[in-house]
């Protein structure tokens, strides 16, 4: 097996392997949610907003099966369920991240809205990846 394959199979490998995994999920989970949002609003007829959330909801279960069958090799819980909705819920802060960091970049910096999305999006990566990882997939408590 070359090293390409045994990075794309692995779960267990470095931190920076792991979080490459992880921009790979998340860049996928994007595409899924965005062209859900786009399919149930523009052929499904849905409204936007439950389209979008339709989206961020499929997105998420698919970082999340991602997270534990490809990038991460170690869980805190055992409970499947408890792991799901704290994984959720640190995906929330992510939100709340986002808003704030735009706010204060775009409101309070007066900086152009895609610089200040970019800075947003790798910070909140970077939240989400740490979080998940030491909170979530990182060994148990003796």
């Amino acid at each position: 097996m070359n090293g390409l394959q045994k990075f794309l199979k692995a779960r267990n490998g470095s931190m920076v392997a792991q979080l490459f995994r992880y921009c790979l999920s998340g860049g996928l989970a994007f595409l899924v949610d965005f062209g859900l949002t786009v399919l149930f609003t523009e052929r499904a007829g849905l409204t936007a907003s439950l389209s979008a959330t339709i989206g961020y909801v499929s997105g998420l279960v698919i970082t999340y099966l991602l997270s534990i069958f490809w990038i991460f090799d170690k869980h805190r819980f055992d409970n499947r369920f408890v792991e799901f909705l704290l994984f959720g819920l640190i995906g929330l802060v992510g939100i709340a991240l986002t808003f704030g960091l735009m706010k204060l970049f775009t409101g309070q910096w007066h900086i152009h809205y895609i610089l200040a999305k970019l800075i947003t999006v790798v910070l909140t990566t970077l939240w989400n990846f740490f979080a998940k990882k030491l909170l979530l997939f990182s060994r148990k408590k003796p």
